[in-house]
């Protein structure tokens, strides 16, 4: 129930702090969105008595400017209440000035004659950015944040000769881009006024140069403006009464405008319904969910645009600002400035890529990156498994936490697993490549790329493998005899007619760049594509986890490995669909426990299977590209429109054209994102004999249709296509269900038990990869799956938080999936490669997607947080840092706790990682008492009571 408002005192330029609920908590539609919203939180009234506040801006504790009015000189002694937790700066548009607000201390004047000041920002340089509604330009304020004073340095004020109409609300753009609205509400008659020189209200993007570019002059009162967490999309508010809507804009990895489409549209017949208000300010969480003020308060959307929740305010809501650790949102609401608390998420990752220098292109993969320091420098470089269409590539670090593309390819076309390793004992590291067959038109050797000094040379030719190929799939580095080096093992695909040869293939380093083939029947027919170095059993000695079908093979160190499935698996694990194993010690019992992520591949996919929403009414369909007929059968009630019909062809390059109608007539394909309408005028009936390769659609009558395709000859690996405009679906056939429930391993010493039941249900979905991390520092292992997605719609990967080994839950509103896109999820790696402490991601999307490296926010969210670091080097005899075992002892409370972890790639698929930068995070009351490293030739170093918050240095350095 609403409470009276209590009446502001003023006393010395302050409007005294209030709180008063101002009624009604969160009205929830969806359930996922209360890992943010708490339904038992209220909006709170913290100051009033404004004539229209708007636009405000957090501005964090390092910019933090002395308390008082600041206008025209006057000043009051600094509050460490701001210094500790930063402020809000907002416009109060009719009386002129803006306001700063301390929590905890209320509200003052901050600036006098803000040129009638709209929307705030601050630059890259810590200036404030003011978009001056009155005054019809963007300015910036020239006197520091701490001394402000009403002189202002004009940034735009004209297009082409012409006086904008009323700048509203900006974003900026990592690259200094400056995106900004541009409506009329500034002018006393707005669209009528006779000072209006343009004839329509646009959305100008000004670069640091000072060219400004209009971007989209079409839509009808553009408002808010903001940006995504990765910076790939700008979202547009559309305050029209007549289309109210949010748009979205794709944005490059430079800023640069793409297509526009339509993010969620309400009705203007029903506005009345929701309460007072338009689509007008919004900001974008780091967890990518849009929090947009609109019809009743607050509206919350995820990235697809789905309304998950709205927060009423008790008046028209028109902008908000989200604190710095964003556990609360600030609403400008007409008279009233509010705050509503939000859920704290400890587990928040935020897009850095192209801050970065991280710039790729859309592609498919092959099985995750590969990840290791390969100079040596103690920061790590990134091997990025690109399948075709783009190479595979290096990714330097080149210090200051950024990255830069090396120019040279690392290895091109047909490219599968990559690994890391110091095969020759020289301090870099070295690189092996699987490169596939051609379809088993010409199995190949992997390349071996030895490291000269940053300087990669192939040295496959002459190396001793160069005769031996193979459809080739997952490569290791691993010390298969002990002596010290590293030897080559190599899992390939399925051996097709023909082939000659062993399939899968261990050679042994025996020095000066030479390989010599080693024999193993068992192993070399084994059937598998992935595999995971590992320890299963504590012996110090590499086993193989092989998949899928799963097998667990236990290594003897004397280039035998032993088949002990039947012993160590329990009967009831399913073996098949197996996509990615990570290795994390669950219960910190000082053994390897194992998560498998299970999901069906692009072949198994492509039969028979469907996606269709009908919340947005689209249907996507894939199925094989053998030979033959099938169909399916949908409503509609409109046009449709087609889009992505594609199949990715099978050596024999062929056009499938839509053929529309009874009479036949050919559509060019819709292939590519844009969508081609088809009436029921255009596709009446359907023909009664199909003979031609390609898609056949038909309007049957009264909103009946019918798609049917054919193909004469196996020409496609699958066919895809997405229709949108579908109302229901009938298909001919039953469905395939995609998903398949992954498996969690617990190690009970000499064989594992089935702890799949600690999981949550989301983990039965159709999963391709998995990296494991202690993401929150409380130490205890969780889990990151990458899930496929829909047919042709990603899906939020899963944050799964070990509860203290009890169980995992679920948090799926974490920032660290780039949606919506059209690719789907494939594998990652989890490491901290920005050294602060916390573990970041890094991402590769499939099927046309990019690689995104996700930066972790722990410290920002939980400061109190603590963990080690442990820099593995060469042991005393001189083994790389490969497969040793680093045991951290800790005291929690008066329990003592062993936590294990393995230097090598920690998950896989195809490639293979070299973490020697082993992380620890250190819980609230656990307390590290000794630290050991093993190495795998027996050498071993410790320390005791090892500092919290530190980097330690374990082994020699070879540089």
């Amino acid at each position: 129930m609403s409470k009276a408002l209590p009446v502001i005192a003023v006393l010395a330029g302050w409007i005294l702090p209030i709180t008063a609920s101002a009624g009604g908590s969160a009205e929830i539609f969806d359930p996922q969105v209360l890992s943010l919203l708490d339904p038992k939180a209220e909006v709170e009234v913290v100051s009033e008595g404004y004539a229209w506040a708007e636009g405000p801006v957090w501005v964090p504790p390092a910019s933090r400017v002395s308390r008082g009015q600041g206008a025209r000189g006057t000043s009051i002694e600094g509050s460490t209440n701001t210094a500790a937790t930063g402020y809000l700066l907002f416009s109060d548009i009719p009386t002129h000035r803006v306001y700063r607000y301390v929590p905890g201390e209320g509200a003052s004047v901050y600036l006098e004659d803000s040129g009638y000041s709209n929307g705030l920002l601050l630059d890259r340089d810590n200036s404030l950015l003011l978009l001056q509604s009155r005054s019809r330009r963007v300015a910036k304020l020239t006197a520091p944040l701490d001394t402000p004073q009403p002189r202002y340095t004009t940034l735009a004020e004209s297009f082409e000769g012409q006086r904008l109409n009323s700048p509203n609300d900006g974003v900026l753009h990592h690259t200094g881009i400056l995106y900004f609205t541009d409506p009329p509400y500034g002018l006393p008659a707005q669209l009528e006024d006779p000072a209006k020189e343009l004839d329509f209200q646009g959305i100008y993007a000004l670069a640091p140069s000072g060219e400004l570019t209009l971007l989209d002059d079409s839509i009808h009162l553009p408002n808010g403006i903001a940006l995504s967490p990765d910076q790939r999309r700008l979202y547009v508010a559309a305050s029209d009464p007549n289309t109210p809507a949010w748009y979205l804009y794709e944005l490059d990895a430079h800023g640069v405008r793409g297509p526009r489409r339509v993010f969620h549209k309400l009705d203007s017949k029903g506005l009345g319904a929701h309460g007072s208000g338009l689509p007008d300010g919004l900001k974008v969480h780091s967890s990518g969910t849009v929090f947009a003020t609109g019809p009743g308060g607050v509206w919350v959307l995820d990235e697809e645009g789905k309304h998950l929740a709205t927060i009423p305010t008790p008046s028209v809501a028109a902008n908000l600002a989200f604190n710095a650790d964003e556990s609360a949102i600030y609403i400008t609401a007409h008279k009233t400035l509010l705050r509503y608390q939000l859920r704290s998420q400890p587990v928040r990752f935020t897009d850095v890529s192209a801050a970065r220098g991280l710039f790729t292109e859309p592609t498919w993969k092959y099985g995750g990156p590969a990840v290791a320091d390969l100079n040596g420098d103690g920061r790590y470089e990134l091997l990025l498994g690109n399948h075709d269409k783009v190479p595979a590539q290096l990714v330097w670090a080149t210090g200051e936490n950024h990255y830069a593309l090396d120019p040279a390819p690392l290895m091109r076309w047909d490219v599968h697993g990559i690994a890391a390793g110091d095969y020759d004992l020289d301090g870099d590291q070295d690189v092996v490549v699987a490169l596939g067959g051609g379809n088993g038109s010409s199995p190949q050797p992997p390349r071996i790329l030895k490291n000269n000094d940053g300087s990669f040379v192939d040295i496959t030719e002459g190396s001793g493998i160069e005769h031996m190929g193979a459809r080739g799939r997952s490569v290791r580095w691993i010390d298969m005899d002990l002596d010290g080096d590293l030897d080559l093992l190599q899992i390939n695909a399925m051996m097709i007619p023909g082939e000659t040869g062993p399939r899968n293939i261990l050679f042994e380093n025996i020095g000066q760049d030479q390989f010599r083939y080693r024999s193993h029947p068992q192993f070399e027919s084994l059937d598998a594509e992935r595999v995971l170095v590992t320890d299963f059993n504590g012996d110090n000695v590499s086993d193989l986890i092989t998949f899928a079908p799963l097998g667990l093979w236990a290594g003897d160190g004397e280039f035998g490995f032993e088949d002990v499935t039947g012993e160590w698996l329990p009967k009831s694990v399913e073996q098949d669909f197996v996509m990615a194993v990570a290795e994390a010690d669950i219960d910190n019992d000082g053994d390897l426990d194992y998560y498998l992520a299970r999901g069906k591949t692009y072949y198994q996919i492509a039969n028979n299977a469907i996606a269709f929403d009908a919340r947005s009414r689209r249907l996507d369909l894939r199925d094989e590209g053998n030979s033959g007929h099938d169909g399916i059968s949908f409503t509609a009630d409109g046009e449709l429109q087609l889009n992505h019909f594609f199949h990715w062809h099978r050596g024999v390059k062929v056009t499938l054209p839509v053929y529309l109608g009874e009479a036949g007539v050919a559509l060019d394909t819709p292939a590519g994102a844009d969508r081609v309408s088809v009436s029921r005028e255009q596709a009446i009936g359907f023909p009664a004999d199909l003979k031609k390769n390609g898609w056949y659609l038909g309007h049957m009558g009264d909103g009946q249709w019918r798609l049917e395709w054919r193909l004469n000859d196996n020409l496609a690996w699958d066919l895809r296509a997405s229709i949108h405009g579908v109302t229901s679906v009938t298909p001919d056939w039953q469905p395939q269900e995609l998903g398949v429930p992954d498996l969690l391993l617990r190690n009970e010493g000499d064989r594992f038990s089935d702890a799949s039941q600690l999981l949550p249900v989301q983990t039965t979905d159709n999963n391709w990869g998995v990296a494991t991390g202690d993401f929150d520092n409380d130490g205890f292992e969780d889990f990151f799956v990458y899930r496929f997605g829909a047919l042709h719609q990603r899906k939020v990967d899963l944050l799964l938080r070990n509860r203290q080994g009890k169980d995992f839950g679920l948090q799926l509103m974490h920032g660290a999936t780039a949606v919506p896109q059209s690719g789907h999820g494939d594998m990652g790696a989890a490491f901290d490669y920005d050294l602060d402490g916390d573990v970041d991601l890094l991402s590769g999307d499939d099927d046309q997607g990019r690689w995104h490296l996700f930066e972790n926010q722990l410290k920002d969210a939980s400061p109190a947080t603590d963990f080690l670091l442990v820099n593995v080097g060469y042991s005393p005899k001189g083994a790389d840092a490969s497969a040793a075992t680093v045991r951290l002892t800790v005291t929690h409370g008066e329990t003592e706790l062993t936590r294990l972890k393995r230097v090598g790639s920690g998950s896989a698929t195809h490639s293979q990682s070299q973490l020697n930068l082993v992380h620890f995070g250190l819980g609230q009351g656990m307390l590290p008492t000794r630290l050991e490293v093993l190495w795998r030739d027996g050498s071993q170093q410790q320390l005791e009571h090892p500092i919290p918050g530190s980097t330690i240095a374990l082994g020699e350095r070879r540089q």
